[in-house]
């Protein structure tokens, strides 16, 4: 008999200890749905969203993380899994390996230090070198750039404020910053950016 289970993240990153021990961290506004016992052959889980995960080694068990079609297989590792809207899946590893299977009958593997993209409307599943720290990071309640920027660093910015932020493009390679945001005000922070380096900046009405 199945118990399921839905864990939900609104107004904060919270955390979880699975059946097998296996802990996950929920970003704002997504979702994970899975059995509250596993069953003996693997361990399962949904995915809508976007997850950290830090998984129990059980090697007669494989943890599967299924999202927008994409099964993410792993035996005991640390990885990120993020969607973007309805275009792509992106999963960083942090630590250990993981198999992708994009529902071709194929797999390929992740190294720790490699993102991959898989966009579900093509299957199409392209691997690369990426800064895994600064996709993971948000999970340990804390941003950390180093040399990063202004376009970079925007970007995570907004997903971690949840607000849109537009650039000028011109700036968008300019201005590296180093620093580690926590739980400080958005204004805080830039402000303080437009001390180290001369930009401008206004919020609109509608955020």
């Amino acid at each position: 008999k199945e118990h399921r289970q839905e864990l939900h993240a609104f107004g904060g990153k919270p955390r979880a200890t699975l059946a097998d021990g296996s802990t996950v961290w929920l970003q704002n506004g997504s979702s994970l749905l899975f059995d509250t016992r596993f069953d003996r052959k693997e361990r399962r889980v949904a995915l809508q969203g976007e997850g950290f995960f830090e998984v129990a080694r059980d090697a007669e068990r494989p943890f599967i993380v299924d999202v927008k079609g994409l099964h993410i297989r792993v035996h005991g590792t640390k990885f990120n899994v993020r969607t973007l809207g309805d275009e792509a899946v992106t999963v960083s590893l942090v630590e250990g390996s993981v198999a992708l299977d994009a529902g071709n009958g194929m797999q390929q593997w992740l190294r720790p230090g490699e993102i991959a993209r898989y966009t579900p409307s093509t299957h199409d599943l392209r691997i690369m070198s990426g800064n895994v720290e600064l996709e993971s990071c948000w999970a340990a309640g804390k941003l950390v750039f180093t040399q990063q920027p202004l376009g970079e660093i925007c970007r995570y910015l907004s997903r971690w404020y949840d607000i849109r932020i537009d650039i000028a493009p011109a700036l968008i390679h300019n201005y590296a910053y180093t620093f580690t945001i926590t739980d400080e005000p958005l204004e805080e922070i830039l402000r303080i950016m437009s001390r180290i380096n001369p930009i401008d900046y206004s919020f609109s009405d509608n955020n």
